[in-house]
């Protein structure tokens, strides 16, 4: 349980237990007051308590939902994931190795904090290609020259123009750029359908792209651009999708799935 919750639910408790002595020592004097015998005060009494009663364990409810976990508390999720049986380490990129490499012409703007996209398709065409001529530098020049690059971080519909000029298909649901139809449950089916035909797929959640390049067992690899140790685990759809709502942007703004992008022969 995180700090904040543990806190909140600690000063609930507490009020109920000032309350339930409130009672007790209520229900003491009423014994002893002749006056205050009345039945119907019993009853208000009674009535206001758990009404109060009630209140708490909305509140209690409400601070212990999920949302409200990750939304408001920002607490992190115990999530225990499966480590991959064999290192990947071919056609495989991070930002991090990147910080000294300019992101376009965007002062101050290096691969490591805007360049997710372009690392991401790097390490599709590097692979799908067996050309390891395509890494981020390359890539990203490739992608700025066009247009593709901005403050907010790489344009999707660029990306998928120059994953197209390179022969690939791309088949793409996002919510963000109102392309095609995306729900969870045609992600969840559409992802692993095309990792089992040796397909790959760009993720795009809040402001960051990542790659889903294959499946162990049912588990699902992923090169996780902009996290090294992330990319060492598989994951279930399921898994994945609360592994990016842990993560956050630099606003503190909770991440999401938004779309995805298959790219195909």
């Amino acid at each position: 349980m995180c700090e904040n919750l543990k806190i909140l639910n600690n000063i609930l408790n507490i009020i109920i237990l000032i309350i339930a002595i409130s009672i007790i020592i209520a229900s003491v004097r009423n014994y002893f007051n002749t006056k205050q015998k009345s039945l119907n005060i019993v009853i208000k009494r009674i009535f206001h308590v758990g009404i109060m009663i009630l209140i708490l364990i909305f509140l209690k409810f409400i601070i212990n939902n999920q949302s409200f976990k990750d939304n408001i508390l920002l607490c992190p999720r115990n999530i225990v994931f499966k480590k991959l049986s064999k290192v990947q380490n071919r056609c495989i990129y991070f930002q991090d190795d990147y910080k000294k490499y300019p992101y376009g012409n965007i002062t101050g703007a290096s691969i490591k904090d805007h360049g997710c996209g372009p690392t991401s398709v790097a390490v599709i065409l590097c692979t799908m290609l067996n050309d390891t001529s395509y890494e981020p530098v390359r890539v990203t020049k490739d992608i700025c020259s066009m247009g593709g690059c901005t403050v907010m971080g790489t344009n999707m519909k660029v990306l998928i123009k120059y994953l197209n000029s390179k022969g690939f298909k791309t088949t793409v649901h996002d919510m963000y750029y109102k392309i095609g139809n995306f729900n969870q449950e045609k992600a969840e089916r559409d992802i692993y359908n095309a990792l089992k035909n040796n397909n790959m797929v760009i993720l795009h959640i809040l402001n960051h792209f990542f790659v889903l390049n294959g499946l162990e067992g049912d588990r699902i690899k992923i090169v996780q651009v902009g996290d090294k140790i992330q990319s060492e685990f598989t994951y279930t759809y399921k898994e994945l999708k609360e592994l990016t709502e842990t993560m956050t942007t630099i606003r503190g703004q909770r991440r999401y799935i938004q779309g995805y992008i298959i790219v195909s022969r």
